[in-house]
């Protein structure tokens, strides 16, 4: 008698995690660096952005695990964002520099600010 395997379809969140996996491999690989040098890249930045909000904010967030988790989301969404354009663009110049500064526009931009707020409602009344 035959055994049927049956497979599961992914989730749209396992589809999700695959894909970010999939973007920090190749930013990592095409990069040259370490999987430590990225995750602090990640970690420096988050911290810019919590620096540059007010002394309350990095107080009340900087060691939550719900602020980087969500902080990791935001830095995905938009690693994913700007490593498609790269390819879809054919950007011959894609080095840690470019890397950086990019990411670093992250830390600064309007939107993630405002997706913050967001985040500290739902963390308010309890959601998160």
């Amino acid at each position: 008698m035959k055994t049927q395997t049956t497979t599961k379809p992914i989730t749209h969140i396992q589809k999700q995690r695959l894909e970010g996996e999939m973007i920090k491999d190749y930013v990592i690989n095409h990069l040259g660096i370490s999987e430590l040098e990225y995750n602090t890249l990640v970690f420096e930045i988050g911290m810019e952005f919590l620096e540059q909000l007010n002394v309350i904010y990095y107080i009340e967030n900087a060691y939550k695990k719900s602020y980087w988790m969500w902080w990791k989301s935001e830095w995905h969404i938009w690693q994913q964002d700007l490593v498609k354009y790269i390819i879809e663009h054919d950007i011959q110049n894609f080095d840690f520099e470019l890397f950086l500064e990019e990411m670093k526009v992250l830390a600064h931009d309007g939107n993630t600010e405002l997706s913050f707020e967001t985040y500290l409602k739902i963390y308010k009344n309890g959601r998160m």
